[in-house]
């Protein structure tokens, strides 16, 4: 009887980290479609809620394994933020976002179909799969609002065309000979493979803009270095007030970047995974 209401107070914190992770994510993925920022008074006191329920549930039921487990993700997570951001692969606000997930779900409350791994790992996997997908659709909507970046495209894309010739050639003649699965699975890359490639190659060029600087604004990010100001391109993050008089002060036009407002990955990410519950 008493392991019985353990387990249950167990679940029931399971449920509300559940329910801080989807509703969180949400909000800051939402707030970044509109504002190009992930904010951090709603990022931190995430990861902070992730920490206290760990606490709380190590205090009333005896057991710290959450907690602990919280922890280790935490700061696993954190170092693989820290990578990504010195590597100018995501902003700040994204690793923040990965590092919130990892505190409040060391576990996943529901038995699922991706058991057999741990669930932090699975959902690490998942960011990656939902974001590359959420990023083409992202980049193929916005280039195709602008004729120009349509353009862009198609130049792009036929510089690269001549590839499908053997890549028909290939699926013709020797994916048959694969099992069902492989044959699908490569045929989609070797399909997909080209058309992904000149979208990245055109958008790259879509989204870098000379920008005046008297019409520069906080929260734009830079697309050059300008080491005088000790601002770089590779540090994914908006601008300050302070930073923008500064390159008003110094500077005539400036290369602005835009780019995937990738927020919103981290809560597409965990749907997968709530699809995958067995009930």
């Amino acid at each position: 009887m008493f392991l019985n209401r353990l387990r249950e107070v167990s679940f029931m914190f399971e449920l509300v980290r559940l329910a801080i992770a989807l509703v969180g994510t949400l909000a800051a993925g939402t707030w970044d479609l509109k504002t190009t920022d992930v904010p951090d008074k709603l990022v931190f006191p995430m990861i902070a809620a992730g920490l206290l329920l760990g606490a709380a549930e190590g205090f009333l039921t005896g057991g710290w394994s959450a907690l602990a487990t919280s922890l280790i993700v935490s700061l696993s997570f954190t170092a693989f933020a820290l990578l990504m951001y010195f590597a100018g692969a995501w902003g700040g606000g994204d690793g923040a976002l990965l590092v919130a997930v990892g505190s409040l779900l060391p576990f996943w409350p529901f038995a699922s179909m991706f058991d057999f791994i741990p669930f932090p790992l699975a959902y690490f996997v998942s960011v990656f799969a939902m974001g590359l997908i959420y990023s083409v659709a992202y980049l193929a909507i916005l280039m195709y609002r602008k004729k120009s970046a349509r353009l862009l495209f198609s130049r792009e894309f036929s510089k690269i065309s001549i590839t499908y010739v053997p890549i028909v050639v290939l699926l013709v003649v020797f994916l048959p000979m694969l099992p069902a699965f492989f044959s699908f699975a490569f045929a989609a890359v070797l399909l997909i493979a080209p058309p992904v490639y000149a979208l990245s190659n055109a958008a790259e060029r879509f989204l870098y803009v000379k920008t005046l600087s008297k019409d520069l604004r906080p929260g734009d990010m830079i697309g050059e270095d300008l080491p005088g100001l000790k601002i770089f391109k590779r540090e994914i993050r908006g601008l300050t007030e302070k930073e923008v008089a500064a390159i008003r002060k110094s500077r005539v036009s400036v290369l602005v970047r835009g780019g995937v407002r990738y927020g919103i990955a981290f809560f597409l990410a965990l749907l997968p995974l709530l699809f995958s519950v067995r009930l």
